[in-house]
């Protein structure tokens, strides 16, 4: 896949998703920067670089391709100053913009979120990528092992591993910056399966994904609260656990900022 051909096909999902065409010179220039060889090796990983424009998704917001838009108690929460996230610094603050796209080129983790499989679950495909990496951090013990599945799952892990030890692992494993590895935000959970229809993650909300939830960027209210979504059973956005709480059945979906 050549660079011309990433910037068509993204500018036609655009125009299909948002019912408009956005500048893609700042994603071109990032694309030439890496070249087509580092495109073609993150496509070889199950990742894909894209462009997620500067536009607002909120709760009155109508785009042709948006048909699932995140529960109203989440755009509540954000008007309570509720959804937190953390600064360069360290510091958290309320994110009154949490429902806006913010105009940023992402390395997106194509796969379906799996259903959950009594603690057995696994993602598709992640030999290529994230297995490796816990299964040689748990055999070194600095994250907690995987009870019931295989040391390679993105299972049974708390967010405070995910930022201790599984987030700089990522980071190195693709060759970037700690700070260019999080977590999707919110609403980037929930346009992203949306947006890009060719990806295995299309049925993320579409389809009974079970029990099983991903950790988010977010916080809600206090530190010590990440925001969790994708769970069918309680609504397929987004809902609140402390770190620890029900972890066989949370997993994560890294992001990279290039």
């Amino acid at each position: 896949m050549t660079i011309e051909s990433v910037l068509q096909n993204e500018t036609k999902l655009h125009r299909a998703f948002f019912g408009e065409e956005f500048d893609l010179s700042e994603f071109e220039a990032t694309l030439q920067k890496y070249g087509e060889e580092k495109v073609r090796s993150w496509n070889a990983l199950g990742l894909e670089p894209h462009f997620l424009p500067e536009i607002t998704m909120s709760r009155e917001a109508e785009f042709p391709g948006w048909k699932v838009k995140p529960e109203e108690w989440f755009y509540l929460k954000v008007n309570e100053g509720k959804i937190l996230r953390q600064r360069s610094d360290g510091e958290l603050q309320a994110d009154l913009k949490a429902f806006a796209l913010e105009g940023v080129t992402v390395l997106v983790d194509t796969r379906l979120k799996p259903t959950h499989a009594e603690d057995k679950q696994m993602w598709a495909d992640d030999h290529l990528f994230l297995g490796p990496i816990m299964e040689r951090l748990r055999l070194e013990k600095r994250i907690s092992g995987n009870y019931y599945g295989l040391q390679s799952s993105r299972f049974d892990v708390s967010i405070d591993e995910w930022e201790s030890d599984i987030r700089p692992a990522v980071a190195a494993f693709l060759g970037f910056e700690r700070s260019q590895i999080r977590l999707e935000r919110a609403i980037e959970m929930n346009v992203i399966p949306q947006l890009y229809r060719h990806m295995p993650r299309k049925d993320d909300l579409a389809t009974d994904r079970g029990f099983s939830w991903i950790w988010l960027e977010e916080h809600f209210a206090v530190r010590a609260n990440r925001l969790v979504g994708g769970q069918f059973y309680y609504g397929g956005f987004a809902f609140v656990f402390l770190p620890d709480a029900l972890r066989s059945y949370g997993c994560f979906r890294p992001l990279a900022l290039i």
